[in-house]
């Protein structure tokens, strides 16, 4: 996708994100990619950033895609800035001065709660430290609807559990011949 290095040329890949973006406007969807910690890049591209987001912007609005960006603030204050409008998934009460960020803290004692009530996870079903994290929560929730409900985990356990589910899940179909 539109993190490979921009100077491969080859930003997009195989174009399969296109054709899936592609049948999302058709179906009257459009596609958002999110972005997850990009101040993680290689350092290769972090030091071509501008080059980089040239390249992501380009190929978004080719594929006819937005984006939604997960990283710190350090980064989003000097990343943020780069991208043009249009291009960014907008919130409804943007922040003053940068592209705008949805900033989303942990929940409150009540609110995790109730989410986690709603999910059906015990209150002792994740770490402490890691127990108002709203997605880590949602996560879990899917972790646990699959079968997998030993230990306490924290958030790392949580998402690497969820991804080796996603791609369980994408192995499955792809054997099954249904991808």
């Amino acid at each position: 996708g539109p993190v490979e290095d921009a100077s491969s040329g080859d930003v997009g890949g195989s174009g399969l994100a296109q054709r899936i973006a592609a049948v999302g406007r058709g179906a009257g969807r459009g596609l958002v990619v999110l972005l997850d910690a990009p101040e993680e890049m290689p350092p290769h591209l972090a030091h071509r950033l501008r080059d980089w987001t040239d390249a992501t912007v380009e190929w978004l609005r080719a594929a006819g895609a937005q984006l939604v960006i997960a990283s710190r603030p350090e980064f989003w204050e000097h990343a943020g800035a780069l991208y043009p409008p249009g291009v960014l998934y907008l919130p409804r009460r943007p922040a003053a001065q940068l592209p705008p960020p949805l900033r989303r803290g942990d929940l409150t004692p009540a609110e995790a709660a109730a989410a986690r009530d709603r999910y059906g996870i015990p209150a002792d079903a994740v770490r402490p430290a890691d127990a108002r994290h709203p997605l880590t929560l949602r996560l879990l929730a899917g972790v646990r609807q699959a079968g997998v409900d030993e230990g306490r985990p924290g958030r790392d356990e949580v998402f690497a559990a969820h991804l080796d589910l996603i791609c369980l899940r994408v192995a499955v179909r792809i054997a099954a011949g249904g991808a």
